[in-house]
């Protein structure tokens, strides 16, 4: 996953954050996911999730359960460079997020899951 998207911003307040994030368009991974119609990997995206939360809650994470996990949008290299994630993160026993990714004014991902 390394290097496969950058934080550019974070705005947390309380249990909503906002991310504002930079994706590398040149990772290796659209090479194989597909040659001839590079999109990005539903499991690249719900990785990017996690990867923010233990970014910000400076501890590793695993996913315990996703609820519901929704693609809507196929996040094309050449079409999207930035997406604005939004999130709603409560700490209880588990780390509970609901999250949606979105990018040119469409969500193109939605995630519903708890980490431990």
């Amino acid at each position: 996953m390394s290097d496969f998207f950058h934080i550019d911003s974070k705005e947390i307040n309380g249990e909503q954050w906002k991310v504002h994030l930079t994706l590398n368009h040149d990772h290796p991974v659209y090479k194989g996911h597909f040659p001839e119609k590079p999109v990005a990997p539903g499991v690249m995206l719900t990785q990017m999730i996690r990867e923010i939360l233990e970014d910000e809650l400076g501890r590793e994470l695993t996913m315990k359960k996703a609820r519901n996990i929704k693609f809507l949008n196929m996040v094309l290299p050449e079409n999207v460079t930035t997406m604005e994630v939004d999130l709603t993160v409560k700490q209880v026993e588990e780390v509970e997020v609901n999250a949606a990714a979105s990018a040119n004014g469409s969500i193109n991902f939605k995630i519903s899951a708890a980490f431990v």
